[in-house]
């Protein structure tokens, strides 16, 4: 039955082709990765992040593709902290020799929130530009997979179904995904961030769940679709149940149809083996 509403799924999108698409993610800064993506013919470094919710470029791109960004987007980050996009229209972007669909994206000036002394980021790449292609993430193996419907299919069956939540932000304009969860016997849900450093962040009425007693400590996560998984968790003040980080995320690999709201997860150690 899986395979059936792949493909079907595939013809109602456009995303049939040959082969799946390879694309290789580089360290940027501690576990965090960075993917090259080529905007108007120009290569540039754009961070890897799953939590981002908008694909974004700096104004110094912007001016460079000759846009003049306009309108207003508002996001919030995972302290509550509220940030303004504007927004260019018809971006050429590309992953390879793969081309991204053709959406707005958003224009933001990393500068303003990144600490200094980071490598260059030109922009970041989120799950938004993932909307209608199946993508596969392998965070500890260093790459991205753009899916077929055949590949798909294939990958999906050797994999474990997720229960996801996928946000749409203030404006219906983002894309993030949330996976559902239980602590201490309570439903949770808890956005995949790869731009997040740790291996689980959660906020305190979690870490009250959690039985933690302090602002760190080791808590069991049991992941729908997944099972118990016991990670240490960082208590902080955060808008959201809580984040698993790029810590958690480099020993799965994971899998995302946005399009059918599906996603599917596999241990890394034993789905490289494949």
């Amino acid at each position: 039955m899986t395979s059936i509403l792949v493909v079907l799924v595939a013809l109602a999108t456009g995303w049939r082709a040959a082969v799946p698409a390879v694309v290789p993610l580089s360290p940027w800064a501690g576990l965090l990765r960075s993917v090259t993506v080529t905007v108007d013919g120009t290569a540039h470094p754009f961070i890897f992040d799953t939590g981002g919710g908008q694909t974004v470029i700096t104004p110094e791109v912007a001016a460079a593709v000759g846009c003049t960004p306009y309108g207003r987007a508002i996001g919030f980050r995972m302290s509550g902290e509220r940030v303004e996009f504007e927004y260019c229209d018809n971006v050429a972007l590309r992953l390879g020799q793969v081309a991204l669909a053709r959406e707005p994206v958003g224009v933001f000036d990393l500068k303003s929130i990144l600490p200094a002394g980071l490598p260059r980021a030109d922009g970041v790449l989120s799950l938004r530009s993932f909307r209608d292609r199946p993508v596969t993430i392998e965070l500890g193996a260093g790459r991205l997979t753009l899916e077929t419907a055949d590949s798909l299919a294939a990958r999906v069956r050797r994999m474990r179904p997720l229960t996801i939540r996928i946000a749409t932000g203030p404006s219906g304009a983002e894309t993030t995904v949330y996976v559902a969860a239980r602590v201490g016997g309570r439903r949770v849900w808890l956005l995949l961030d790869s731009g997040n450093g740790d291996p689980a962040l959660v906020a305190p009425h979690v870490a009250a769940m959690a039985g933690l007693k302090g602002a760190e400590g080791d808590a069991v996560i049991q992941i729908d679709g997944v099972g118990p998984v016991q990670l240490p968790i960082r208590q902080l003040p955060i808008i959201y149940d809580g984040v698993l980080g790029a810590r958690f995320i480099q020993d799965w690999i994971l899998t995302f149809d946005l399009a059918s709201a599906r996603a599917w997860a596999a241990p890394a150690n034993r789905a490289s083996r494949k």
